[in-house]
């Protein structure tokens, strides 16, 4: 055996491990403050917010805005209404955290003094009427005692000390100001817990709002909303608006939200009118809106009736809108008249700019009596995506043999389409869309077709062959009692693909 030499065993190894430096270490606490408040913008539970405020005072000053992204007001709780008061004076106090108040949903207030009402004190009256003249709401060429004391509010009221029963009427208004309302009214209001002047102080002094959400407005107010138009910030960052009225509300909600549709960023706007009755329908007129245009993409409507006069004032306005939805959520006024002319008019006044269009007079529960229901042809809408429509605003009346192709009135952009309540009398006119679908139509990427369910009619044959290219057309065929509130999933799924923005 060879005899080793020294040369031949391994060498020991030299490298030395030390132990870390603890002191050039980076931990959370070293991060900076905007990394921090990247990561905790994506706690979305108030509880968790506060445990992560809890830790530290470095994380206290990142998570505690958080608190403020989004607020809350339920007039019609107790609890939640009673935030408001103590809400408005944290920001009056603390103006930088107003800009951090992103989404405000006001949920009912009370226009009128009820018995559960508080006074609110001597010093938050103060504090918010000055708040109000640096926002316009009030008359800023007047002092704060000023203007209190032409409200002829001379000795303020003690909350402890006040008897509903017996409380005076409020002093008599001083009549209007430059401030565009009667600003005694509004202090009188304030003072006595009215909680109409504190909602439009809050957007007064909220100069973040990117969405407001309205729900269950009151039907009749006593101050104008007009001053908001006036506010030094302009609701330069609102994005969205969500407006539910009560029963009887929609004039009045209208007259609230119409001073704030021109926001320069506002992109989206759903309104309701809450379920009106038809006595209300034939009882009011629209409120007129001030505004030279609207700047909205995506516009949707939700009324009881067929009722075109809103839907009007606010489409006409619009110089750029994409999508466009109007749904009539009461099927029972089956002997209403529809005048569907008045509808294409003014859906044609967007027809450049139109990508998506919805439309459904919601036949579940029995059919209108319909005169001049079809739309007529679309072919001007150069940029049409989507349509979703009812078989009889595309084609004519129910129960009647259409006497209109359904292949001549299509833009030929389309490259989803939707046809709702849908009977046998539709078979020919799909067959003579995949007839020329691969010349006239070659976008087409979707057809879905959903088919009343009645049950004194014959079930439809959902299964006659079309000719369409299924690798170029996929083609859904249901047969859905609930549409469109319930939309096939494998349309939802190329809604959200194609059109996400939308």
């Amino acid at each position: 055996m060879a005899q080793l030499r020294s040369h031949d065993l391994p060498r020991q190894s030299t490298l030395r491990f030390s132990p870390p430096n603890t002191a050039a270490m980076t931990g959370i606490p070293d991060l900076a403050t905007e990394i921090l408040d990247l990561i905790f913008s994506f706690l979305t539970s108030k509880s968790d917010i506060l445990n992560t405020a809890l830790v530290c005072k470095q994380f206290r000053d990142s998570a505690e805005p958080l608190f403020y992204h989004d607020y809350v007001h339920d007039g019609s709780d107790k609890e939640k209404a009673g935030s408001l008061t103590p809400f408005i004076r944290q920001i009056i106090k603390h103006p930088d955290l107003a800009a951090r108040v992103k989404h405000v949903t006001l949920h009912s207030w009370t226009y009128g003094i009820a018995e559960d009402q508080q006074v609110i004190s001597d010093e938050d009256l103060s504090a918010f009427v000055g708040a109000a003249r640096e926002a316009n709401i009030l008359d800023p060429t007047k002092e704060v005692h000023q203007l209190i004391t032409d409200a002829g509010i001379t000795n303020l009221i003690d909350p402890d000390d006040v008897d509903w029963e017996d409380s005076p009427e409020p002093p008599e208004a001083h009549g209007d100001t430059i401030s565009g309302h009667d600003d005694a009214e509004w202090i009188q209001q304030m003072q006595l817990g009215i909680e109409e002047p504190r909602i439009i102080l809050l957007l007064a002094i909220l100069p973040g709002i990117k969405s407001l959400s309205f729900t269950r407005l009151p039907r009749q107010g006593n101050l104008s909303w007009s001053q908001l138009r006036r506010v030094p910030h302009g609701f330069r960052n609102l994005q969205d608006i969500h407006c539910t009225a009560e029963n009887f509300g929609y004039g009045a909600t209208l007259s609230c939200i119409g001073h704030l549709l021109g926001a320069p960023s506002l992109k989206r706007l759903f309104i309701s009118d809450g379920g009106r009755t038809r006595r209300d329908v034939l009882s009011q007129e629209p409120t007129p809106l001030d505004l030279t245009h609207l700047p909205i993409k995506v516009a949707t409507f939700e009324h009881t009736t067929a009722d075109f006069r809103v839907l009007s004032q606010f489409i006409l306005k619009c110089t750029k809108l994409e999508y466009l939805a109007f749904t009539v959520t009461n099927p029972f006024f089956r002997v209403q008249q529809i005048d569907t002319p008045q509808l294409k008019n003014i859906i044609d006044t967007q027809s450049n700019s139109l990508k998506d269009l919805r439309l459904s007079l919601d036949l579940s529960r029995g059919e209108l009596e319909l005169e001049h229901t079809r739309l007529g042809s679309l072919t001007h809408f150069k940029n049409l995506v989507f349509l979703e429509a009812e078989q009889f605003l595309l084609l004519g009346r129910p129960r009647q043999v259409p006497q209109y192709k359904l292949k001549d009135i299509l833009p030929s952009s389309l490259k989803g389409l939707s046809i709702g309540g849908a009977d046998d009398n539709i078979t020919p006119h799909l067959l003579e869309l995949a007839s020329v679908c691969s010349t006239d139509f070659a976008s087409l990427e979707l057809l879905c077709v959903s088919f009343a369910s009645n049950p004194t009619r014959a079930k439809p044959n959902l299964s006659v062959p079309l000719g369409f290219e299924a690798s170029s057309v996929k083609v859904i065929l249901e047969t859905n009692r609930r549409w469109p509130r319930d939309r096939h999933p494998g349309l939802e799924d190329w809604l959200s693909k194609t059109m996400p923005e939308l």
